[in-house]
């Protein structure tokens, strides 16, 4: 097989149609043949879309495009190679998605890094070490009301904990919800169907104070980290994504409708201030 030669016009001609592609998204790159693969593509792909990591050569990633990546999307942190994965590096990945604790090493899950990650994500519980998992930290997923939080308590939480923390989840939980009411009550509720091959419906749901998307197959990688991005959870147990009702949640629907072209009102056409 001869030699590419990267100076010949064919070779320049395609690499700028490529470097158009990772700049238009950069999941692209995964595509990309590696002979086109250069230190600026590579880049340009990792700032549009922290999970082009995975499809980097691995002669070409460096601290620096490790670090860019898990800042752009921080589940990347599963694509960055041990030899990268500092403390620095690891809650700079935690502060995306707490739940990227999974993929720190075991020698670095320190503490106070794994409070660290409980605070920012409830569910990163599942993920501490069990020698360092104590009341504390278990109170700081449940504070923040992670919905799976008495699943949590059950498979990870000592037995010697489970009861206090399930009054205190309770109790946080009522209070929380009565504020989703109250706050839920001064937006309308409404709810559209989409034709589209993925998108099926998105809406207000005032009874139960929150905004959502329900798709009729799983999103592409694209839409995922964009809903991700924007603050949406998955409810596995009713097949939706979502978000608490505030005004700052529609402004995040807003953002995700617009990968399908659809334009909504801002919030404060709702009718959100009820006298």
């Amino acid at each position: 097989m001869s030699k590419i030669d990267i100076n010949s016009k064919w070779y320049q001609e395609c690499y700028q149609d490529y470097l158009s592609e990772v700049k238009s998204y950069g999941g692209s790159i995964q595509f990309i043949p590696n002979e086109y693969k250069t230190p600026e593509l590579c880049n340009i792909a990792i700032i549009n879309y922290g999970s082009s990591l995975n499809f980097i050569p691995k002669k070409l990633i460096t601290k620096e495009l490790c670090e860019v990546a898990v800042s752009n999307y921080g589940y990347a942190l599963q694509y960055v190679p041990n030899k990268f994965k500092t403390p620095e590096i690891c809650k700079i990945s935690l502060t995306k998605w707490g739940s990227a604790l999974e993929f720190v090493p075991e020698e670095l899950k320190t503490y106070e890094l794994c409070e660290f990650a409980v605070k920012h994500y409830g569910g990163a519980l599942e993920f501490v070490p069990k020698k360092i998992l104590n009341l504390d930290m278990c109170m700081a997923a449940i504070k923040i009301n992670y919905p799976s939080a008495l699943e949590y308590i059950e498979k990870w939480v000592p037995e010697e904990y489970q009861e206090e923390l399930v009054n205190i989840y309770n109790n946080n939980l009522q209070t929380r919800k009565n504020k989703k009411e109250l706050l839920a009550s001064k937006f309308e509720n409404f709810s559209e169907e989409v034709s589209d091959l993925d998108l099926s419906s998105y809406g207000n749901d005032v009874k139960n104070a929150r905004v959502y998307l329900n798709f009729n197959c799983k999103p592409s990688n694209e839409i995922l980290c964009t809903l991700r991005s924007n603050g949406f959870n998955w409810s596995r147990t009713e097949k939706i994504w979502y978000r608490p009702t505030t005004r700052a949640a529609f402004k995040a629907l807003k953002n995700v409708l617009l990968s399908y072209n659809i334009t909504i009102k801002d919030a404060e056409e709702f009718k959100i201030e009820k006298k």
